[in-house]
């Protein structure tokens, strides 16, 4: 498979800016800019605040209800109010990111429902991910689309990566959470 060196340098240029912006996560936000954000949200009756966690997840077909077979049970840890159990069920996969012209098969995109379960309630986000199973990393995009208990009327986005293992995924989260006052 071939790419023109247009494509490999939009690619390479992408790939690194968001390396960067995951690798960087909210360790970046400053105190001032967070308040101002904060402000910003107190109109709609909000407060938001930086996500940073791990998660470790394990495939499991035990209740896997996913139309392609794939799901996931784990556990989220170092991530104070975040702290708690984990299970994705992956609704569609596709080889080569979808996009078989540019991208080797071993790279996979997929989508599904990852659901994060606290003593504070639960949240479930939309999740849509790339993993490459040559090198065994994974990145993903999370947002969120409900909550329960504290988590109810959440919005935010969380990014996940890490390492793809024997047993399922071994990542970190970051990015921000506002939770309705």
């Amino acid at each position: 498979m071939k790419i023109d060196s247009l494509s490999k340098a939009f690619l390479v240029f992408f790939c690194s800016m968001m390396i960067g912006f995951i690798t960087s996560g909210p360790q970046t936000v400053k105190a001032n800019g967070l308040k101002r954000f904060n402000k910003a949200h107190k109109k709609t009756g909000s407060f938001c605040f930086p996500v940073s966690a791990k998660i470790k997840t394990n495939w499991s077909i035990e209740d896997c209800e996913s139309p392609i077979g794939s799901c996931t049970v784990g556990t989220i840890k170092k991530g104070g109010f975040l702290d708690g159990t984990s299970s994705y069920t992956a609704t569609s996969m596709a080889y080569a990111a979808g996009m078989p012209e540019v991208e080797e098969d071993s790279t996979l995109s997929y989508a599904g429902i990852l659901t994060i379960t606290t003593k504070h309630g639960t949240l479930t986000l939309s999740d849509v991910g790339i993993m490459e199973s040559t090198n065994n990393v994974f990145s993903e995009l999370n947002r969120v689309e409900e909550g329960t208990g504290k988590f109810e009327g959440a919005t935010g986005i969380l990014f996940m990566f890490g390492d793809v293992t024997p047993t399922g995924f071994d990542g970190k989260i970051n990015g921000n959470l506002c939770l309705s006052n």
